[in-house]
């Protein structure tokens, strides 16, 4: 999955794939994620994520 991500440089182009964060990927897939999310990345890919002040999506 691709993912419009927001970062101090500018808007960068990730990517998600399932077999990386099964249950992250289900959440956003699903559109059950809301609030920030701060990405645990591998250089483009996304492994992961960590909870962000403020946001009850995890």
């Amino acid at each position: 999955m691709k993912i419009l991500s927001c970062e101090p440089h500018g808007v960068q182009e990730r990517i998600l794939q399932k077999r990386d964060d099964k249950a992250l990927y289900k959440r956003l897939h699903k559109a059950k994620a809301y609030g920030l999310e701060a990405w645990i990345l591998d250089g483009e890919k996304i492994k992961g994520s960590t909870p962000t002040a403020g946001n009850q999506s995890h």
